[in-house]
């Protein structure tokens, strides 16, 4: 191999050995939040059947990319680090994003073998990977921050928990009935809720809580400072009362 070729692999291996290293070296707690985003990239791309998947897939995808903007924005002191050391930009991304997306690759590999073993395309199991790339590489603390994305989670699982037991009351009534009747059991084209059903709720749900929250702290100082005068005039008004 040409020096060309074999120096930026070097390169390479260099960074991802001293990302290794520093992980290793890392408190507990990072060792548990990079174990947590391996568990929901794993869930995002487990091959769960009909709209079990949606149900669980969005959720866990706002999770991994709460846990990786968390992960990174907490990163400062190491990113001082690294520069105060001589490592040019490119050294500080590659050692800040290998852990996290190394984490990622381990659930959607995961996810792609359980396709494989029960013989169904794999190919829902690389939205983990791509979510990943995403929160490490485009998004910023500025625009979406990993409150909001949390936020977005809670949301979508609760939601996903309400639509599953809606759809499953709202069909079980039909189907007793149309058992009763025939005395056999009866399949009916709507007690199965179609993955499109159940996702759609979950994920408006998911980014009206996300923009919410982003939106509330993002103007924080703002609602802080009405907040104040709301209060001021109450009391002023309660005053003015009490006077007269």
């Amino acid at each position: 191999m040409s020096a060309l070729t074999t120096t930026p692999i070097a390169r390479f291996d260099y960074r991802l050995r001293i990302a290794a290293a520093l992980l290793r070296a890392a408190p507990r707690a990072e060792h548990l939040l990079v174990g947590g985003m391996a568990l929901a990239s794993a869930a995002a791309a487990w091959p769960f059947a009909g709209a079990l998947y949606p149900a669980v897939a969005i959720p866990a995808l706002l999770a991994l990319a709460a846990l990786i903007r968390h992960h990174l924005d907490g990163l400062d002191a190491r990113r001082d680090a690294l520069t105060a050391a001589g490592a040019d930009p490119a050294d500080t991304l590659v050692i800040q994003v290998a852990g996290p997306l190394g984490a990622t690759c381990a659930g959607t590999v995961l996810g792609i073998g359980a396709s494989v073993a029960v013989g169904r395309p794999p190919a829902h199991a690389l939205l983990p990977l791509a979510v990943g790339l995403v929160a490490a590489l485009l998004i910023r603390r500025a625009w979406l921050g990993a409150p909001a994305l949390a936020t977005g989670s809670v949301v979508a699982l609760v939601t996903a928990a309400l639509v599953r037991v809606s759809s499953s009351a709202s069909t079980a009534a039909p189907l007793a009935e149309a058992r009763s009747r025939s005395g056999a059991v009866v399949h009916l084209p709507q007690a199965t809720a179609s993955a499109w059903s159940a996702a759609w709720p979950t994920a408006l749900a998911a980014v009206l809580a996300l923009a919410a929250t982003q939106l509330v702290i993002a103007r924080r100082q703002q609602l802080r400072g009405l907040a104040r005068a709301l209060t001021a005039a109450a009391m002023r008004r309660m005053i003015a009362r009490s006077g007269a």
